[in-house]
């Protein structure tokens, strides 16, 4: 936050690099998510990137375990914390990711956004060892088509319920098609991709689809075709919220989305109305 004191934060990096010390920046932080642009952020990753990483691999595991919060009715991983992009480079690596699985078994939410999203951490999210993993959130990662498919196929997403892929590079849902992820997949949040009608021909082909009860497809280039590919899919009778924008679909796509035999009734209400 703009003006706040680094006193306090001084104080601590005083002493000398240890998990101690780091728990006691920890616990200075909070639990607020922070931009990379925060001074606060600045300051500090500017001094942990020196740490050695004998005393730096203990303090991500610390911060990792910390972030599974045990004290909520489900359990879940937050790793949206800027400071660790910016001073650990993403903040786990493999041993870390799997200890967590190990140590918490019951964690049903992952938030990873924001975080860049390289081959081997795409491997390790796939890889995830926990319990019934209910939600998926990888928005503003840069996540691309090829990446998607690889968590997809792992046969340890077909408990997900929520998959949150906004503000990525995505232009091909098809790559879910058939998947374990989408089996049972319930919401699916794909706002500002680069989504075009091509990109949904193979994904609503899917039987699979027929279980989500919430698209958001907002900001992306449907175009005309998206919107008839949307409104002739067979599958989409579940639907119970579906966002897009006119300007997404425009005029023609707009009526075809009015006209929709398949599509639930509410859904074409909204568009005739539109």
């Amino acid at each position: 936050m703009p003006g706040e004191d680094l006193g306090p934060y001084r104080s601590v990096l005083a002493h000398p690099p240890s998990l101690s010390t780091f728990r006691r920046l920890s616990s200075l932080l909070g639990d607020a998510e922070r931009a990379p642009d925060d001074p606060v952020v600045s300051y500090l990753s500017d001094h942990l990137r020196s740490w050695p990483d004998e005393v730096a691999r203990p303090a991500r595991r610390a911060w990792l375990t910390r972030a599974v919060y045990e004290g909520l009715p489900v359990p879940q991983l937050t790793l949206c914390n800027a400071l660790f992009h910016e001073a650990f480079e993403c903040g786990f690596g493999r041993e870390d990711f799997e200890e967590l699985a190990r140590c918490h078994p019951g964690v049903r939410h992952i938030g990873l956004e924001a975080f860049t999203m390289g081959r081997d951490d795409v491997e390790l999210i796939a890889g995830w060892s926990g319990e019934g993993l209910n939600s998926l959130r990888l928005g503003f990662s840069g996540l691309d088509d090829t990446a998607l498919a690889v968590i997809a196929r792992s046969p340890h997403m077909e408990s997900l319920r929520v998959l949150d892929v906004r503000h990525d590079g995505l232009s091909d849902l098809g790559v879910l098609a058939g998947t374990p992820l989408l089996r049972g997949l319930k919401s699916l949040r794909a706002q500002r991709n680069r989504i075009t009608g091509e990109g949904l021909t193979e994904f609503l082909s899917c039987e699979y689809v027929a279980s989500i009860e919430r698209l958001d497809l907002r900001y992306n280039p449907l175009g005309e075709r998206g919107a008839r590919e949307l409104a002739g899919s067979p599958w989409l009778t579940s639907l119970e919220w579906l966002s897009a924008y006119a300007d997404d679909v425009g005029e023609r796509g707009a009526a075809a989305l009015a006209g929709s035999e398949t599509l639930p009734g509410h859904i074409t209400a909204y568009w005739r109305a539109a």
